[in-house]
């Protein structure tokens, strides 16, 4: 026979099933029913999605974006200029190598570089001592 004197907060779901710890300290499992535990595969990034493009975005290899516009945002501590693009909802953040090689293709005047296309290659850098992935807008024309 099952105690009704049993604590709540000592039940545990593992696997489709309660253990249940009664008051007197003995234990009984009892099956969920209608519990079916559905298997998703997926990345850990899509997990903790930033809200701006990265470097792994690339997936190693270069690639043709068309810009939007570019915004002036609030980033941390700093406010930074945010590429946005046609093909993604999530905007390059321009440091400064990224927003001079802008200003090199297209002109200092941000408001001119919406339709322009750029060519987005992975590259390093040395960041706090250490060689780090990064995003650079390349210095070629693109179409």
């Amino acid at each position: 026979m099952v105690s009704k004197n049993f604590s709540p907060h000592k039940e545990n779901s593992v696997l489709g099933c309660h253990s249940i710890i009664r008051v007197d300290g003995s234990r009984f499992i009892k099956q969920k029913q209608n519990t079916e535990r559905i298997k998703y595969e997926m990345d850990y990034k899509d997990i903790y999605r930033s809200k701006f493009m990265k470097a792994d975005d690339l997936n190693g290899r270069s690639a043709t974006y068309t810009v939007n516009g570019c915004i002036a945002e609030a980033v941390g501590d700093d406010t930074k200029l945010l590429l946005e693009f046609a093909e993604t909802d999530r905007p390059l953040v321009l440091n400064t190598t990224n927003a001079t090689t802008m200003a090199e293709l297209h002109g200092p005047e941000t408001d001119n570089w919406g339709g322009k296309k750029v060519k987005l290659v992975p590259a390093t850098t040395q960041y706090q001592g250490k060689l780090v992935k990064c995003t650079r807008i390349s210095p070629e024309m693109v179409g």
